[in-house]
């Protein structure tokens, strides 16, 4: 039975991108903006149409999508991430021990056994491996591909988890790359112009 050592350190850095990583990740998420944008866009096309969808227009409404955005991809992640920088509980090194039958990880503070069913699903992208729980899908925990010392380490862990979690979604974009960073603020940049577009139009139709 292979048993697999690494251990890191988590800095205010990687608990902003694991989190901007398990949100890129989150469907509920990328439901709620499509729904707002079809919505704006139905509105924009009414308004050009003059066709009365029966609801009156708020340019309030049309800032929801990049505010929201914004909100999920920096300002939480950040405003988290401050947080755990300060608490020693999240910011002090830890241990793992990983074998067949379970996850061990240690801090100073206490050393936790897991069985590998208590995650129900692994992210992985170019930094970081996200263990999502089972009973919470809410909650993860995440280990930065930098903790092991060397890459048959990190291959071998790897196994597991395409063994003992099979449920896995590998990351698209990698929230240390340029791209994501870009990809989201030209998605904020386009919900800016429907906002600009559907409030002349609101007011060129008054």
């Amino acid at each position: 039975m292979l048993m697999i050592s690494f251990s890191f350190v988590p800095t205010k850095d990687d608990h902003i991108m694991a989190l901007r990583t398990f949100y890129l990740h989150k469907k509920l998420i990328w439901d709620i903006v499509i729904i707002i944008i079809v919505a704006q866009l139905l509105y924009i096309v009414s308004v050009f149409l003059h066709v009365d969808l029966g609801f009156k227009f708020s340019g309030a409404y049309l800032l929801v999508v990049p505010f929201y955005l914004l909100f999920v991809f920096f300002i939480f992640p950040f405003m988290v991430a401050t947080m755990m920088e300060k608490d020693n509980r999240f910011s002090s090194p830890v241990q793992y021990e990983v074998d067949d039958g379970q996850i061990i990880y240690k801090t100073q503070f206490a050393e936790t056994k897991l069985e590998w069913g208590s995650f129900q699903k692994v992210i992985e992208s170019k930094y970081f491996f996200i263990l999502v729980y089972s009973t919470n899908k809410k909650i993860f925990q995440f280990i930065p591909k930098h903790a092991f010392a060397t890459t048959d380490d990190e291959q071998a862990f790897s196994n597991y988890l395409n063994i003992k979690i099979p449920k896995k979604e590998i990351s698209q974009f990698d929230v240390k790359t340029p791209s994501v960073t870009v990809m989201i603020l030209v998605m904020i940049g386009f919900c800016l112009f429907l906002c600009a577009l559907a409030t002349s139009s609101y007011l060129h139709n008054r």
